[in-house]
């Protein structure tokens, strides 16, 4: 099966081996791991705002980095959990 994605593409018409675009692509962190990983670093700037601000301005941290809508709210509901525990 060949790698389809905007990356593999990329790195297609760069004439990178089919083989090690397959093991960049396997190896890749999924979306979602990454957008929590990069809300979690957010997690203390943001740790005195309110509920709805907090979501406003990590919605908008994680959409500027173009994360689809469905990998932000489930980012979201993470972060929020994970916030809640620390209070």
């Amino acid at each position: 099966m060949r790698p389809s994605g905007r990356e593999a593409d990329e790195l297609r018409k760069k004439f990178i081996s089919e083989s090690i675009i397959e093991e960049a692509v396997r190896l890749a962190p999924e979306n979602g791991e990454l957008a929590l990983r990069l809300g979690k670093k957010y997690l203390r700037r943001f740790a005195n705002l309110d509920e709805k601000e907090f979501t406003k301005k990590m919605t908008g941290v994680l959409a500027r980095r173009a994360f689809p809508f469905s990998v932000i709210e489930k980012a979201l509901i993470e972060l929020k959990n994970i916030r809640n525990e620390s209070i």
